[in-house]
């Protein structure tokens, strides 16, 4: 493993990195990141948790992104 890719190769250190940069982005979750992410998150107000997606959580996310203004 290359040195200073550790961090990113651990899914819960990518989401502690993602939490950190977040501002005011909504967070779509689905399947293990529901467990995973709400501790990490700054701003649970913008997260939006789905259940029984299975795969459709980016058109999700993506319907969200569209209508946001």
């Amino acid at each position: 493993m290359r040195q200073g890719r550790k961090e990113i190769d651990e899914p819960m250190a990518a989401l502690r990195v993602l939490s950190r940069a977040r501002t005011d982005e909504i967070v779509v979750l689905s399947e293990s990141t529901r467990q995973d992410w709400p501790p990490l998150s700054t701003r649970p107000d913008l997260d939006i948790s789905i259940t029984g997606s299975m795969g459709k959580a980016s058109s999700f996310g993506l319907g969200v992104a569209l209508a946001r203004p």
